[in-house]
């Protein structure tokens, strides 16, 4: 014990010499133009737009909306993959935008498209609101346009395209967004101070998690479970790739070929983790139409303890949509472990050039001499503070693949089930699938209000979930669509709860489209792919929601 509290106070002290501790606040610049974001992707010039997760952006002329060149979206896997923007400096929670854009796809079929917004309620959690969708013939440009009201205290939003076909090109161009700007970027993270003002970032999360995002699906939450430093921290969890974790946009402040400090602390916890585990402090950025994925840093971890991963970076000159983040060792997709995929924390983040931070050290030598007796004392204070509050660290794991609002497995839980039975070929021979959707979504919220909307999504949950029971999964992988994963057929069960349902006495019109699928010997053979069942339980689906459509057209989407 005594070697361990030896230890703690000589690594306390070398992080506070280092990185002192400061506040400050930064004021995003005001915008009172009608047109707060405007992108037509001419001169070669894609912005701030990246890949959602698996996906290549390139900047084509070979079709436009406008002008001689729009964004190509390529090498799509799964069906939310597109272009994705990071709004969250110019987007204010409460206020009405007008969003507008035009999408275009040449595969020779009609295919379905969405356009989101994503953000972070109070709590933490990701949602997803759809902010226009439509079924586009092939060879058209199609505009998809909406006015939009943020949540209420809501932040941290980003834009996305996406299509229902997981593999499908497209094209999007004249991406617009009208409106109030955000005034200022309510942020306690960003700080300066007279001790600290040449730090070019200091993110301590001690107010929100802004402007830190999750790169990929995972969940990002803002936490006082666990800390370095203050009371909150961020927490990276229901990762499906060793890639996801932490990420920031540094585009705005970092000078081209200038050599910067980079610093963060890291710390996981967790009976079922191993003892120790690699994590990788990285930075990618466009270079001449290029991605480049380039380490920082990579150290290995003690389990239950905060370690600092620092070093330094030249960011080349033109380089664009500079973004830093954090994750584990890089292993190859589908030989991932519990390890590779942990949950973990992240608090104290530092960004400074390197000048900076040789300056301090000049000084650190004789801070500690002055301050050793006091240092001490808050360094007992801190180890009983991080042992108190990781006892409650496990309670958090449970709520990672849940859906807040219905309580269902949610997205997440759903795509690691298929990577599951994509590998395992022979289980998925003895289950059954339901796929169902509410219906008249857009009608309900227009006619009745969101409340009620939220209403009919949950009876869609509670109405799958009753019939089910204890025979499989009822899944909630997008605003009102559902997938059921049954270990008996419960085709009859299934529509016989539905059609109960939908006849109950209501304000609004319910009524959910469904279909069914299962493994076929005949057309599946001995070894059968999970998405080509899938997909036939969608393509049954979808003839089910236009024969509701075409049964009540007062209620279909204009």
């Amino acid at each position: 014990m005594k070697e361990k509290l030896i230890f703690l106070i000589i690594a306390f002290l070398t992080a506070t010499a280092v990185i002192p501790y400061y506040s400050e606040e930064v004021h995003a610049e005001t915008d009172n133009q009608e047109i707060i974001l405007s992108t037509d992707f001419e001169n070669n010039n894609m912005g701030s737009w990246f890949p959602f997760g698996e996906g290549t952006l390139a900047i084509t002329d070979n079709t436009s909306h406008s002008g001689e060149s729009c964004l190509k979206v390529t090498d799509r896997v799964n069906t939310y993959n597109g272009p994705y923007l990071d709004c969250s400096a110019i987007l204010k929670s409460g206020e009405t935008y007008s969003f507008d854009a035009w999408i275009y796809q040449e595969s020779g079929s009609e295919k379905n498209f969405s356009w989101t917004l994503k953000y972070f309620e109070s709590t933490g959690v990701a949602s997803y609101k759809q902010i226009s969708a439509t079924e586009q013939d092939s060879g058209e440009w199609v505009e998809m346009s909406a006015e939009v009201t943020i949540p209420e205290d809501s932040s941290g939003y980003a834009i996305y395209f996406e299509s229902s076909n997981a593999t499908v090109d497209f094209y999007i161009d004249d991406v617009t967004i009208r409106g109030k700007s955000a005034e200022t970027v309510q942020t306690e993270n960003i700080t300066e101070s007279e001790e600290n003002q040449d730090y070019t970032y200091y993110f301590d999360f001690e107010e929100n998690s802004y402007p830190w995002r999750n790169r990929g699906d995972e969940n990002l939450i803002h936490t006082d479970e666990c800390s370095y430093t203050g009371s909150h921290s961020i927490y990276s969890s229901n990762r499906n790739r060793t890639w996801n974790g932490p990420c920031v946009n540094i585009s705005d402040k970092i000078k081209r070929n200038v050599k910067y400090f980079f610093s963060a602390y890291v710390m996981y916890n967790g009976q079922e983790y191993e003892n120790s585990h690699i994590f990788r402090m990285e930075i990618k950025y466009t270079l001449d139409g290029k991605e480049n994925y380039m380490l920082i840093k990579d150290k290995e971890i003690e389990k239950n303890q905060w370690e600092k991963i620092s070093g330094y970076y030249v960011v080349p000159e033109k380089a664009e949509n500079i973004q830093f983040y954090i994750q584990t060792d890089n292993v190859e997709e589908g030989e991932e472990q519990i390890d590779d995929l942990m949950s973990f924390y992240v608090d104290t983040v530092t960004i400074a050039e390197a000048t900076v931070i040789q300056h301090q050290q000049n000084i650190r030598i004789a801070l500690i001499a002055v301050s050793a007796i006091v240092l001490i004392a808050v360094l007992i204070f801190i180890i009983r503070f991080i042992v108190k509050r990781a006892k409650r660290n496990s309670e958090a794991l449970e709520l990672a693949s849940k859906d807040v609002m219905t309580h269902l497995l949610n997205r997440n839980s759903y795509e690691k089930r298929l990577e599951e039975l994509a590998g395992n070929p022979e289980e998925l021979k003895s289950l059954y699938f339901a796929l169902c959707d509410v219906n008249f979504m857009k009608f309900i919220n227009d006619n009745f209000g969101h409340k009620k909307g939220d209403e009919a999504v949950i009876r869609c949950a509670e109405t799958l979930s009753k019939a089910v029971g204890d025979n499989g999964e009822v899944y909630r992988t997008g605003g009102d669509e559902f997938v059921c994963i049954t270990k008996i057929p419960m085709e009859n069960e299934i529509r016989q709860a539905l059609e109960t349902e939908s006849k109950k006495e209501s304000s609004y019109p319910f009524m959910i489209a469904s279909g069914f699928s299962s493994y076929n010997p005949e057309t599946d053979g001995d070894i059968p792919d999970v998405k080509a069942i899938v997909s036939r339980t969608d393509k049954e689906m979808y003839i089910n929601k236009q024969k509701i459509k075409s049964e009540n057209p007062d209620f279909a989407r204009k």
